[in-house]
């Protein structure tokens, strides 16, 4: 029963976690710390790393 008092008394003006509301940079302030964003800079740095790699590797082809 406490959990649903707590739940009910929450005023409509409190935002919910994970609403888009407040200003641009809060929320790009917030994208910037989901878990997905981590991920998609993981998988950015790894494609540079493999094009960094295959530059390389044609670079010695093309030289010897």
């Amino acid at each position: 029963m406490n959990a649903n008092i707590e739940t009910a008394s929450r005023g409509p003006t409190q935002a919910a976690s994970g609403s888009d509301k407040g200003s641009t940079p809060a929320r790009l302030l917030r994208a910037l710390r989901s878990d997905r964003t981590g991920d998609i800079v993981t998988g950015i740095l790894w494609a540079a790393f493999a094009l960094y790699g295959l530059a390389a590797t044609i670079n010695v082809i093309v030289t010897y």
